[in-house]
């Protein structure tokens, strides 16, 4: 894989993510944050114990309790994940997404409805207009309408997370 270029155009698409993910909205990322996120995952999609704290883990599970990450702070990191180990981002992010993927198909037919998509994130904290949008633009991507597969899900996700699109 080709040396990543973290570009303003990829860190503003970062803050967005940020924002998503500061789930209570008080400018920072920390642990009340994930727990927060992983809670509204868990009521969703009746997840089982494990299921819920594999979402923690990847939603950052080795915080200590009050430690705060700020937005630049997260960029920053997030910048230097993708740039120095390009291969090691891509496969981390790959089974990361795969992960929410995994959960978001709560019917397990391997593929998301628009439906799914929308329950999925609004427990990112997205609500109405913005999850319903979002649940549509990721339906289309192999040609087939009203469903995503896991690959072109992971694909988007991926792509939408260090591409230059």
């Amino acid at each position: 894989m080709a040396s990543k270029v973290f570009s303003e155009f990829v860190q503003q698409k970062v803050r967005m993510w940020f924002k998503m993910m500061d789930s209570n909205q008080n400018g920072s990322m920390g642990l009340d944050d994930f727990t927060l996120v992983a809670e509204r995952f868990g009521k969703a999609y009746q997840l089982s114990v494990e299921e819920k704290n594999t979402i923690q883990k990847w939603l950052g599970n080795d915080m200590e309790t009050g430690t705060k990450v700020s937005e630049n702070r997260f960029v920053a990191a997030f910048g230097e994940f993708v740039t120095s180990n390009p291969n090691v981002a891509d496969d981390a992010m790959r089974e990361m997404v795969g992960v929410y993927f995994d959960i978001f198909d709560h019917d397990k037919d391997g593929v998301i409805s628009p439906d799914e998509m929308k329950i999925g994130l609004k427990c990112f904290g997205m609500q109405g207009e913005m999850a319903e949008a979002l649940g549509v633009l990721f339906t289309d991507c192999e040609g087939k309408k009203d469903q995503i597969t896991r690959q072109c899900y992971v694909d988007m996700w991926v792509d939408f997370l260090v591409g230059e699109d």
